[in-house]
This record gives C-alpha cells, sequence and structure tokens, in this order.
C-alpha cells in the first residue's frame, strides 16, 4: 500500500468515525456522489478536494497524517506480563501513564499530579526504562503503545484493579448527561449471538479510533469516559430457578 492509499484509508477510517457518508460528503462539496466515491476507490485527490474534505470533518492535513502514521505503525495494545507488573505495584505510575496515553504532557501532569519537576522526570524515566515510552529531548513523549491498551484478562492491572472498576463504574443511576446503560435479555440463536459479537467488537474500535482523533483535543474539552459492554449465555437465576421446578 502506497502513502496515498494509507491517507485515503485514514480519511475512511475518520468519516466512519463521525458517522458521515460519501453521499454526506458529496451534499456538502456540492458534488455527485459518483464522483466521491470515485475520488475515495482511486485515491485521486486534487489538494483542493482533499481540503474541503479535511475542512468538512474539522481534521487538518497534520492530523492525518499522524493518523496515518499510527496505524501504519499498528503499536501494541497488549503489554508484557512484566510491564503490567511494573504499572501494578506503583498506582502512581500507572496513573501517569494512563494520562500520556491520553494526550497529557509532562508540564500539565506536574499540576494534574500534584508533582515537582523531578517527581515528573522520575516518572517519565521509569515508563522509558520498562519501554512504554520513549523520553525525548525537553521530556517530549513518544509512545510505543497504541493509545488504548487492551489489558490482559488475566494478568496483573485486571486482577488487581477489576473489582474495583466494576463497582465504582456502576456505582450510577445512569441519568446524568451523557451517561446511558441498557440491560436486555432475550432468548437468540448462535447466529444471532455472533452477529451481535461483530457489532459489539465494531463498536470497541470505533471508540479507539475516536479516542486516536480526540488525541489532541485541549484537556479542558474533553471528557473521561467509560464504557461497558459484554455479551454471554446467561440465565436470571429467579426465572432459572423457576424453570427447573
Amino acid at each position: 500500500m502506497n502513502q496515498t492509499e494509507q491517507l485515503v484509508g485514514s480519511l475512511k477510517k475518520v468519516l466512519r468515525a463521525k458517522g458521515l457518508t460519501y453521499k454526506d460528503v458529496a451534499i456538502a462539496l456540492k458534488l455527485s456522489e459518483a464522483s466521491i466515491k470515485r475520488n475515495f476507490s482511486e485515491n485521486t485527490f486534487t489538494l483542493s478536494r482533499l481540503e474541503d474534505i479535511c475542512n468538512l470533518i474539522d481534521i487538518n492535513f497534520y492530523e492525518v497524517a499522524r493518523l496515518t502514521s499510527m496505524y501504519k505503525e499498528d503499536r501494541k495494545r497488549i503489554l508484557s506480563i512484566a510491564q503490567e507488573q511494573e504499572l501494578a505495584k506503583d498506582s502512581l505510575l500507572f496513573t501517569y501513564f494512563y494520562h500520556l496515553l491520553n494526550g497529557w504532557t509532562h508540564r500539565q501532569l506536574i499540576k494534574k499530579l500534584s508533582l515537582d519537576e523531578i517527581g515528573s522526570i522520575k516518572q517519565l524515566t521509569a515508563l522509558d526504562n520498562i519501554g512504554l515510552i520513549e523520553l525525548l529531548p525537553g521530556n517530549k513523549v513518544r509512545l510505543l503503545t497504541a493509545q488504548t491498551i487492551k489489558w490482559r484478562d488475566d494478568g496483573p492491572i485486571r486482577k488487581l484493579y477489576k473489582n474495583q472498576v466494576l463497582s465504582e463504574f456502576l456505582d450510577s443511576n445512569f441519568k446524568k448527561d451523557n451517561e446511558t446503560m441498557h440491560f436486555e435479555t432475550a432468548e437468540l440463536s448462535p447466529a444471532s449471538i455472533n452477529t451481535l459479537q461483530r457489532k459489539i467488537d465494531l463498536l470497541v474500535k470505533e471508540m479507539e479510533e475516536f479516542a486516536e482523533l480526540d488525541h489532541t483535543v485541549p484537556e479542558e474539552e474533553k471528557i473521561s469516559v467509560g464504557m461497558l459492554v459484554g455479551i454471554r449465555p446467561w440465565v436470571f437465576s429467579l426465572i432459572g430457578n423457576r424453570k427447573k421446578k
């Protein structure tokens, strides 16, 4: 795949993440849908049209290039056991790494975590030593992982924080702004269950792409959110016990 194909692929991901179709782009640019589809399928964009599309989706050339680089690098989402162990045994280090994943800088974290210069550099050095970041001149950071980490199911982080995370997350009536919860039960065929599982995987992937897109959005314009999704064969004990009688 050449660089143009990679760049267009990134644009497609951004459009999908923002819920926009080729038809939406065509209407906004006052072009035919067929013309837009041809541009994307043949990778034939003039700089002017590329700029128009970037303006439509509120992203600049730099951000498209950055996203293209991220997708190309395919940085690791699963840490080694040793790396998870180091984070699990030091809550401050884990917290510091979490904020770096979400775009916070060394200077911002000094204030956020009430650290002094030496204390912040100590965290950066520790993360560099275990291979999670590359510490650059001026205390700048290059992540050596993806921004969204998939913690090991049986790893140190989940073992340490799983129960606390679930209890804190579910301690809400989910009635406030930006909150929603749906819990549904049904009797489904294996084919329907597999379809739902694929849709869940796509939803999680979309959240990861949104996180990549919003990485450089100012912190005061972002909200830390959690999303819990799951599906499994299950019968409410009250109903299950009655069926057995």
